[in-house]
């Protein structure tokens, strides 16, 4: 995305920030491993930790069985 966007929205950079502004994310309710039921997940490879920045603005939910994982 290029600029600052309005309003609601949800804006990943690609490497590793993740800006929320008035976000609504429902993971569901499964209760089955991760990926399934969480609202945000980051994956990392084989032998590599991973990372994610999450910048909040305003209300923001993360619901799901996991939430965030």
């Amino acid at each position: 995305m290029q600029g600052t966007p309005t309003g609601n929205y949800i804006q990943y950079d690609g490497s590793a920030a993740l800006t929320l502004n008035g976000a609504t994310i429902d993971g569901g309710n499964s209760t089955g491993s991760a990926p399934f039921g969480a609202g945000i997940y980051a994956l990392c490879s084989s032998q590599q930790s991973v990372s994610l920045t999450i910048e909040l603005i305003d209300e923001n939910a993360i619901t799901g069985n996991y939430g965030i994982k």
